[in-house]
């Protein structure tokens, strides 16, 4: 597991992509922008996005993590853009640290969040 502390502002644009070694993240304590396709096709397992300073989770940034089990995102997200978990088949639940009221006000884009996959909020699960 990867912590990321304060002074790593961005994590580039396919920065650890294909790094199969690499299992997850947990934390991101200054970090303003995860780029596109960050961590595609990555081995990691847990995505925790808490204290995330971006508002938006940008394009294919978890695409095609096979063994990714569980994303946390924090309420300051208001944008998930398309392809963001696509192809991830372990993935069955997000949870959203904020209220089903919150991420019902986050743009989610197409194909961003597979179907079947599961957002839990603060006051339970979010239902479209």
């Amino acid at each position: 597991m990867i912590t990321f502390y304060y002074g790593c502002e961005e994590i580039g644009a396919y920065a650890l992509r294909n790094c199969k070694s690499f299992i997850g993240i947990a934390g991101v304590w200054s970090v303003r922008k995860i780029g596109e396709g960050a961590f595609e096709g990555c081995g990691m397992r847990d995505l925790n996005l808490y204290r995330y300073e971006s508002d938006t989770i940008y394009e294919n940034t978890a695409v095609n993590c096979q063994k990714l089990r569980s994303v946390t995102i924090p309420n300051n997200v208001k944008k998930i853009c398309s392809n963001a978990f696509v192809n991830c088949p372990l993935l069955e639940q997000i949870t959203y640290q904020g209220t089903k009221a919150q991420f019902s006000r986050v743009d989610v884009e197409a194909n961003a969040i597979p179907d079947g996959v599961k957002i839990r909020c603060d006051d339970g699960y979010y239902i479209p």
